[in-house]
């Protein structure tokens, strides 16, 4: 604006002030101008304004749609507490539509699965929801490859459902990595070494059972296993 005004005011001037014209368009341009700055300041005024109302509307919107995935985990949980696993499968599917990156999530809606199908009579049902399981700690795995949870429920399943020990191994081994103090983990992964004649290795896990875990099963079954495989090699 003020660019030609200034460029009006120059002509003008070159004039000699004497011509009536460019008077006239001097005070016309100079009020257009001015009227559509001030048109424009006001739209600008009631954008901004608009926006933060939306902002504010769009927030609270948010908040009610996290609430919501909130409720679901927790009547999800409440449901498992009950042994209503079908039910608490539906609520955990439902947390993950608002939480589709929570691997706790999924690994609580892979829990439902697999205690639903252990409570199936109909075969064909039961291997559905068996692989509805594994689908969904596979993938709190893949979220998160570090998930301890998730490793073992993962090789819980190949070892006792799918009867599928070798690829549980890698699984355990890996969660053994992440955390050095999941004694129910270096159970199991003593009892495959034991099927694997690794004796030695099953060994060394069943003593570091026994050195490091305050939990009196963990130590009845290490101590137990552990003295089965010292006789076996006394015997061999």
């Amino acid at each position: 604006m003020k660019k030609t005004v200034i460029l009006i005011l120059i002509i003008y001037i070159l004039s000699g002030c004497s011509d009536k014209k460019t008077k006239d368009l001097v005070s016309q341009t100079y009020e257009t101008e001015v009227n559509k700055d001030f048109n424009e300041d006001k739209r600008v005024k009631e954008l901004t304004a608009d926006i933060k109302k939306m902002e504010k509307d769009l927030e609270a919107v948010l908040n009610i749609y996290q609430k919501l995935g909130n409720y679901h985990r927790a009547l999800g949980i409440k449901m498992i507490h009950y042994k209503m696993f079908y039910k608490a499968y539906e609520h955990f599917n439902k947390a993950i539509e608002f939480y589709p990156n929570s691997e706790m999530l999924h690994y609580y809606k892979g829990v439902a699965a697999g205690q639903y199908a252990l409570s199936q009579d109909d075969i064909n049902r039961r291997n559905e929801f068996l692989e509805k399981a594994k689908y969904s700690y596979e993938y709190s795995i893949e979220l998160n490859p570090g998930f301890v949870k998730g490793l073992y429920a993962l090789s819980i399943l190949y070892v006792y459902e799918f009867n599928r020990p070798a690829d549980a191994k890698p699984l355990l081994d890996k969660l053994m990595e992440v955390s050095t103090r999941e004694f129910d983990a270096m159970l199991l992964r003593a009892l495959l070494y034991e099927d694997d004649g690794e004796l030695n290795e099953a060994l060394e896990l069943y003593n570091r059972v026994l050195e490091q875990s305050k939990n009196d099963k963990n130590i009845v079954i290490a101590e137990t296993n552990r003295d089965k495989i010292m006789s076996r090699i006394a015997n061999e």
